[in-house]
Parts: structure tokens; sequence; C-alpha cells
């Protein structure tokens, strides 16, 4: 499918409607289609989810690619031929940020600032105040089996 010029801009505009009904604040860059929300996250969605959203304290099925601004990849579910089972908030608060800004079925590229990362510490092949990227799929919520 393709998607003319001034589709991103009006998906922007019409996630940010939702992010204010929700009590978020975002503001879009018209041009580019990029969010920026109060944190500092910056994302641009790459195709839109129609199923649900997840929130804290539940498990996800996600695809995923982290890079480093300069393009380096650092992690992927892709790479590894299966996707990657967390809870939302296991993980860096801004990919959790971003998670539950999505919608089953949805991509995102999120611009994730260090702070929102593993900030002054870093981690592993992830130096201290890394900037880091990450494209992600929402596959699934997974449903609480009650335990």
């Amino acid at each position: 499918m393709r998607r003319s010029p001034a589709c991103p801009a009006a998906l922007a505009s019409v996630l940010v409607s939702a992010l204010v009904v929700a009590g978020c604040e975002a503001s879009p860059d018209a041009e580019s289609g990029m969010i920026t929300t109060d944190s500092g996250l910056q994302y641009e969605v790459l195709e839109e989810g129609d199923g649900a959203s997840p929130v804290s304290g539940q498990r996800v099925l996600v695809h995923y690619r982290g890079t480093f601004p300069e393009g380096d990849e650092f992690d992927s579910s892709y790479s590894r031929g299966e996707p990657s089972e967390f809870r939302v908030d296991g993980v860096i608060s801004g990919f959790t940020e971003t998670l539950k800004l999505m919608k089953v079925g949805g991509r995102v590229r999120a611009y994730i600032p260090s702070e929102l990362g593993y900030g002054e510490e870093g981690m592993g092949s992830i130096g201290p105040n890394q900037d880091l990227v990450f494209e992600i799929e929402l596959l699934e919520v997974i449903a609480d089996s009650g335990t």
C-alpha cells in the first residue's frame, strides 16, 4: 500500500488526539510524522495497529530491532528468528512507554534518549549516556493465566 506524503502527518494528528484524550501530552512534527512525548521519547508510526494496547503488568510478544543512532545493530529478535516475550514494564522505560502507545498489529520506530534507556551506567555493548533506536512490532498482548 502506497501512502501519500500527507498520510504520516494525518496519522500523527489522529494519534496525538488520542494521546490528549488519554491524558498524555505529545507534539508531532507535521512534516516528518515524528511525535515527541513529554518524557523526550520520539517515535514515528510505521504501521498503525488495530488491536489492544498493553498496560503495566501485562506480557507482550514483540519483534524488535535495537540500533545505535548511526545504525549499528546491538540486539534483534528478527536476527534470532523468533519474537520475544516479556512484561511491559520489565524493560527500559523508553521501550515501556512506546509499548503503551501501540496497538497489536502496529509497528513503530522509537528514538529513546539515554535517560529513558540505560542512562549513565550503560549495559553490555551499550555505553553510558547512549541514545537508542528501536523498531518495534507489537504482535500480541498475552492474556493473564491467573498465576
